[in-house]
C-alpha cells in the first residue's frame, strides 16, 4: 500500500477533492501521520482539487443547465433569490460555505448561475479554498494522530479505515443527491 500511495497520493487528493472533499482529505492527514505522505503536500493538493472543483461549477453554472439545476435543488424561482443573497453574502458565503456540505459543492454553480464576475469568484474561490484545506487537512492529520494514539500502530487498520473513510464520503454524496430531488418534488417550476 505504502508504494501505491507514494506514486497516486497527492493525484488521489487532488481528485477526490475535486469531487467530494471532507472524507479523502482525512484519510490525505491520516495518510500523513503513518508517514505515507507531507501534509504540507496534503494541504496544498487539497486546495488545488477544491479550486478546479470550484471553477468548474461556477462554469457549469454560467451555462444554466436545467437539469443540474433541478439535480441540485434550484429552480428558476430561486434564481432572483440566489442572486440578492450572493450580490450581498457572496465572498462571505463562499468562504464560510466550504465548510458547509451543501453549499460548499453547490456555491461555485450558484454563484456562476448568478453571474458573480469572473475575477471576484476567483479571488473569494482561492481564499474559500485555502482556508478549507488548511482546517480540514489539519483536522484529518490530528483525528489520525488520536486513532493512532488509540489503537497503537494504525498501519495494521489502514485498509478497514481507508474503506470507512471512503463509506463515509459515499454516504454523504447520497444523502446530499437524495435530499435534493426530495426538494424538488416538493417544488414546482415556475
Amino acid at each position: 500500500m505504502e508504494a501505491f500511495i507514494d506514486k497516486f497520493g497527492y493525484i488521489a487528493i487532488v481528485v477526490g477533492t475535486f469531487l467530494e472533499g471532507e472524507a479523502i482529505l482525512l484519510v490525505g492527514g491520516l495518510f500523513a501521520v503513518m508517514g505515507y505522505l507531507n501534509p504540507i503536500g496534503v494541504i496544498i493538493a487539497a486546495f488545488f482539487g477544491a479550486l478546479a472543483g470550484d471553477l468548474t461549477s461556477y462554469f457549469l453554472g454560467r451555462l444554466k443547465p436545467r437539469r443540474f439545476l433541478r439535480a441540485i435543488g434550484i429552480v428558476r424561482r430561486h434564481e432572483a433569490q440566489a442572486r440578492k443573497f450572493f450580490q450581498k453574502y457572496g465572498p462571505v458565503s463562499m468562504v464560510l460555505g466550504r465548510f458547509f456540505y451543501g453549499m460548499r459543492i453547490a456555491g461555485g454553480f450558484v454563484c456562476g448561475l448568478v453571474g458573480m464576475p469572473m475575477r471576484r469568484f476567483l479571488f473569494w474561490a482561492t481564499i474559500g479554498c485555502m482556508a478549507w484545506a488548511i482546517v480540514v487537512g489539519t483536522l484529518g492529520y490530528v483525528l489520525g494522530e488520536g486513532v493512532q494514539l488509540l489503537l497503537g500502530d494504525v498501519r495494521q487498520y489502514q485498509w478497514y479505515l481507508l474503506l470507512g473513510m471512503i463509506g463515509i464520503g459515499v454516504v454523504g454524496w447520497v444523502f446530499f443527491v437524495r435530499s435534493g430531488r426530495r426538494k424538488n418534488r416538493h417544488i414546482s417550476p415556475s
